[in-house]
């Protein structure tokens, strides 16, 4: 030991002090001394608490058949033992003190906690002191009558390494209490039941967390795992005892789920993972492992697969082609009108990618369905789809988002239905509307040549000397044949119409002449019926 050493010499004797010194420094040892004269003195040099003087105060209250376990805490409410930290490597004390002896001295100084190595020295040498000062807590004992430089050192050197043998000692006992401790805080506070089986006992601890999964407490549990193997649903129970073995026998990961009878009756879904430690040779010595409850979160997966496959019979029934897809374009329903209007067969679709069933699907349907995964909705009241082998299929059809239980897109739905016959009825009633307006046109320009010879013969008549009563009907004959010439030029204008192609003229007439005409027009057929 090079390094300075701290001590502290306890004595009234100022001769005997400077002895120990002496004898200490002639031994080569490197020393920073503190002396005291009594024990007040020394515990006041011991302490370094700010509340070393409460402590004091309760120690002169002490007679010899009292301990500092009697004593009431100090005023702060910490006990004696939790108020001194030693500044010392050791002390050499005086058995006989003017305030009391070295064994009382021992007494208050170990049961006031501080840890430091304590030499009494004594002029005396009764053994039966010696014993009772080493059962107190002293590190040595020696008669000043025998002191020399080499029992002052070995003395010294043996306590000072005893002392720090058990400072270690104490430090990693506390250390694996604090562990211990931690572990046992982590065991009880975790929402998981924890076992750990020791293999060559059979014994298994099990946390309270698993015991409340379970319903009943540790004396009606028992301790073994077959405790646990007997609660398990007898569908699962081989499974588990198998997988259990093959990660003892074979290293294999556990990881398992099971139904587990609760004190009520009722089974409690649960998922336990567990490792096994083993010796150096690999055998298994002992397996943790845990034990989650998941009957919650099943008993929600079961009630979301329930609706699901609700879900899943009504598309399937819907008299409408409608699919349902998840995020990445794969079925998870459809219709039977789907299957048969894209000539599917009766294939199962459920997880086929809608684009490896339709690689001719066209990009510009792919941004779309990407836009309604967004959250958008899309609805074409027509779109002609080119299908690989050069047909043309027409469709209207709409897609929707759906959402899963967290609010978030999971997928569309979509709705389609092939109008075809649709279109080509509108192309045929297209073709059969040209149709009739071409014939149109054709008759009118038929009638109109005969009627420009009418229209010509009835000009030279009126041109030729007529009585009044024959000029007024070549009259009403041109006028006739102007008017329906004026009708043939409307059936024309009809066909533009419906050719998208009429135009508005504006245009001066006497509404009078306009009246005139007609009547003249209908007044012989008015006449041959008799109406006024």
């Amino acid at each position: 030991m090079d390094k300075l050493i701290k001590i502290m010499i306890v004595d009234d004797d100022v001769v005997d002090r400077m002895a120990v010194k002496r004898l200490l420094k002639s031994a080569g040892i490197s020393l920073e001394v503190t002396e005291a004269e009594d024990c007040t003195e020394a515990l006041a040099q011991l302490s370094v608490s700010k509340n070393y003087s409460t402590a004091i105060a309760q120690l002169s209250k002490l007679d010899k058949s009292q301990h500092l376990s009697e004593v009431e805490e100090t005023e702060n409410s910490l006990p004696l033992n939790q108020i001194f930290e030693c500044k010392f490597d050791c002390v050499f004390l005086d058995y006989g003190l003017p305030d009391g002896d070295g064994l009382s001295l021992v007494k208050a100084v170990r049961e006031s906690g501080l840890k430091v190595p304590l030499i009494v020295l004594t002029g005396q040498g009764d053994e039966e002191i010696a014993v009772e000062l080493m059962k107190a807590g002293a590190s040595d004992y020696i008669a000043k009558g025998k002191m020399s430089s080499e029992s002052l050192s070995r003395s010294l050197y043996h306590a000072i390494r005893v002392y720090r043998a058990e400072s270690d000692a104490f430090h990693t006992s506390q250390k694996f209490k604090e562990s211990e401790e931690r572990y046992r805080l982590v065991l009880e506070g975790v929402n998981d039941g924890i076992w750990d089986w020791d293999l060559s006992k059979n014994d298994v601890y099990w946390n309270d967390r698993l015991l409340e999964i379970i319903g009943l407490s540790r004396d009606k549990f028992g301790s073994t795992m077959d405790a646990l193997y007997h609660r398990l649903h007898p569908e699962d129970k081989d499974g588990i005892v198998r997988a259990i073995g093959a990660h003892l026998e074979q290293e294999i990961t556990y990881n398992v789920e099971f139904r587990l009878l609760h004190s009520s009756g009722t089974y409690r879904y649960c998922t336990s993972q567990g490792k096994a430690q083993r010796s150096s040779e690999g055998k298994a010595l002992r397996m943790a492992g845990m034990i989650s409850d998941i009957t919650d979160r099943k008993q929600a997966e079961n009630a979301l697969e329930r609706e699901r496959q609700q879900l899943k019979q009504i598309i399937t029934c819907v008299p409408v082609a409608m699919a349902m897809f998840d995020t990445q374009m794969r079925y998870l329903a459809n219709s039977h009108k789907w299957l048969t209007q894209y000539n599917l067969g009766w294939q199962s679709l459920t997880n086929l990618s809608h684009y490896e069933l339709f690689p001719d699907t066209p990009n510009r349907w792919k941004s779309m369905y990407q836009e309604v995964l967004k959250g958008d909705v899309v609805s074409v009241s027509e779109d002609a789809w080119e299908r690989a082998d050069g047909s043309v299929m027409y469709l209207r059809w709409a897609a929707h988002p759906w959402y899963d239980p967290d609010g978030q897109v999971g997928g569309i739905v979509m709705v389609a239905d092939k109008i075809n016959e649709l279109v080509e009825a509108r192309e045929t009633a297209l073709e059969a509307s040209r149709v009739k307006s071409q014939f149109l046109a054709n008759m009118s320009h038929e009638i109109r040549t005969p009627m420009n010879g009418v229209l010509g013969m009835a000009q030279l008549l009126l041109r030729t000397p007529l009585e009044p009563k024959q000029r007024q009907s070549a009259q009403t004959i041109y006028r006739s044949a102007e008017h329906l010439l004026s009708v043939i030029n409307d059936i024309l204008d009809f066909s533009k119409i419906e050719a998208g192609e009429m135009r508005l003229e504006k245009a001066d007439f006497d509404l009078d002449s306009c009246i005139e005409s007609v009547i003249e027009m209908v007044a012989p057929l008015t006449d041959e019926k008799g109406i006024e």
